[in-house]
């Protein structure tokens, strides 16, 4: 019987696609090995119910007909939306920066194979076509109707569009698409470049700069943007030169000329949203062998240089004799700081942790002093004065999450074998590196800002009490911690984020606002520091002493069962 090699090809091919596309809904954050189909079916509902919130909010001034809300204006929610929607498919993009291209454990499973290479690379590049229509699609699912719906008198009633609603509705899924697909090349393009210039070593370094970079930038849309947005118009007026270097004005010049908006601005944005997109799927074409065949080259070993070799021993000897007395202490602290430093998936989840606060810091900063001027940051107001908190907080809570996930549950022996009588000391490793890694690393660049604001006393006196208060708010954290950090087995959902966020979300305002009231009357009475320093003190002495108690008997758990799906309901059979 003879076979059809084009059917068998492109039975490959829907495999091929269908692999590539599963491998973008795992990355170092969304892991769907268990319950996958659920997962996604929940992940893709979240998007479509956020996309259908955002464009509620955005629209509804239009619903409900309010002066100077008119058909001239309505390019201005559309670029809002895009540019929050290009934002959110950035952070995805950037999520999944390790599938961008085929990665090592593709070259090793895949070039074996009896697979043509045009054919494997062809399905790459459909999988990314399809993620990026399917994340296009569960966010336009409903702004779709309630953008034909909301405008529907203005498009009936106003000859200033030229569409039908069926066309309006067309047109939108288009430019969102195109919109969508431009912030993943975009994103590809980047990585690619990475790929060409560096070597894999080098590039295995500075990904994870460049990912981080990223992802602050695109998350600071979500603060920046809204103050930008009502001053559109004007700008369109004043400066339009803005609209030809920001991104999401191309697609919506893009959009409102296919719905017969024949302004002169958006008819010379017409073409570059479509010449984008296209020069950017070339070049990631042209890319995808680099990044495939890159694995086949050897990987050339370079001996790390250290500079100063004698005052780096002299400074871990007394580095060791002050801070890291025992041996298991050590062992345990240098354990966990080698993990974060080789382990490029625990370090981008950390980075995650801290990106989110961050660029909502740095964006309220640049907004606020250009409202206030630079007298804003000499001031001791909420802002400034909340600022270690909020790093601290999402960065403590970060080192207790990413700790848990394990490098390799089977380097768990070497822990079972040592595991002896003081457990106490392999807590303390973990929290002395918790403390290097979380609160010297904000220490240090808060005492430099506020001493740069404030002045130097006043700076380090904030900035102690802030590093004091982080200190307590650690211990509070791993007061309960049982497990070694990275080789102990995990069961997600420990945390129950889905349903009990709101209470995380209570602990983190009432920490925050509470501990700024209290920074700022002791600025106001610098005495009242050298109490506050003896208060936490004694807590932390109490909390240490309680946790003590625990270690009677204590084991550490390395195996996690997860719930029971019946539980009993405490009868005793006679």
């Amino acid at each position: 019987m003879k076979t059809n090699p084009f059917k068998d090809e492109f039975k490959e091919f829907l495999l091929l696609v269908r692999h590539f596309l599963l491998r973008l809904f795992q990355n170092d954050i969304m892991k769907f090995e268990n319950q996958r189909r659920e997962n996604l079916v929940l992940l893709l509902t979240f998007f479509s119910i956020a996309g259908c919130l955002g464009a509620g909010v955005i629209l509804f001034p239009y619903l409900r007909s309010q002066p100077g809300y008119t058909s001239e204006t309505v390019w201005v929610e559309k670029t809002f939306f895009m540019t929050i929607c290009m934002a959110f498919t950035g952070i995805i993009a950037v999520l999944n920066w390790d599938n961008m291209f085929m990665d090592e454990k593709d070259f090793l499973n895949l070039s074996v194979l009896p697979v043509k290479t045009s054919t494997l690379f062809t399905a790459k590049f459909f999988s990314l076509l399809v993620f990026a229509g399917l994340l296009s699609l569960s966010l336009n699912l409903f702004p779709i109707l309630i953008f034909t719906f909301f405008l529907g008198d203005i498009i009936n009633v106003d000859p200033f569009f030229r569409v039908s609603m069926l066309q309006f509705g067309i047109v939108h899924i288009i430019s969102s698409f195109l919109a969508n697909l431009f912030v993943f090349m975009l994103v590809a393009f980047i990585q690619g470049i990475l790929m060409i210039i560096l070597n894999t070593r080098l590039f295995k370094k500075m990904s994870i700069v460049f990912q981080t970079l990223l992802l602050a930038g695109f998350i600071s849309c979500f603060t920046w943007f809204p103050r930008v947005a009502p001053h559109l118009i004007t700008m369109k007026e004043k400066n339009p030169t803005f609209f030809y270097y920001f991104p999401p004005a191309w697609f919506v010049g893009f959009y409102e000329q296919l719905i017969g908006n024949y302004d002169i601005l958006f008819k010379n944005l017409l073409y570059i949203a479509p010449v984008a997109v296209t020069l950017l799927v070339d070049a990631y074409i042209l890319m995808i062998p680099h990044g495939f065949n890159r694995f086949s080259r050897p990987v050339s070993g370079t001996r790390p240089v250290t500079f100063f070799p004698g005052a780096a021993e002299w400074l871990k000897k007394h580095f060791h004799a002050v801070f890291l007395k025992h041996a298991l202490q050590r062992a345990v602290f240098y354990f966990v700081l080698s993990t974060l430093r080789r382990s490029r998936k625990h370090k981008f989840q950390l980075a995650v942790y801290i990106i989110f606060p961050l660029a909502f810091i740095i964006t309220e900063l640049i907004a606020r002093s250009l409202d206030s001027g630079i007298q804003f940051f000499q001031e001791t107001n909420f802002f400034m004065c909340s600022i270690p908190f909020i790093l601290y907080f999402f960065l403590v809570w970060g080192i207790r999450v990413v700790v848990m996930h394990p490098v390799s549950v089977d380097a768990s022996w070497a822990f079972l074998i040592a595991e002896g009588d003081y457990p106490v000391h392999y807590i303390w490793g973990l929290k002395k590196a918790a403390i290097v890694i979380g609160i010297l690393f904000c220490f240090i660049p808060l005492l430099l800002f506020y001493s740069v604001c404030w002045g130097f006393i006043p700076g380090l006196l904030y900035s102690l009490y802030s590093g004091i208060t982080a200190f307590l708010l650690l211990e509070l954290f791993f007061f309960s911690y049982s497990k070694l950090p990275f080789v102990s087995a995990y069961i997600p959902g420990k945390f129950l984020m889905k349903y009990i966020w709101p209470l995380y979300l209570m602990i983190f305002t009432l920490f925050v606002y509470l501990f700024t009231r209290i920074g700022i009357y002791l600025i106001t009475f610098p005495a009242a520091y050298f109490f506050y320093y003896g208060a936490a003190a004694t807590d932390i002495y109490w909390v240490r002493r309680l946790r003590y108690k625990r270690y009677r008997g204590f084991r550490f758990v390395f195996d996690e069962e997860p719930e029971p799906v019946m539980t009993g309901l405490g009868f005793d059979a006679e």
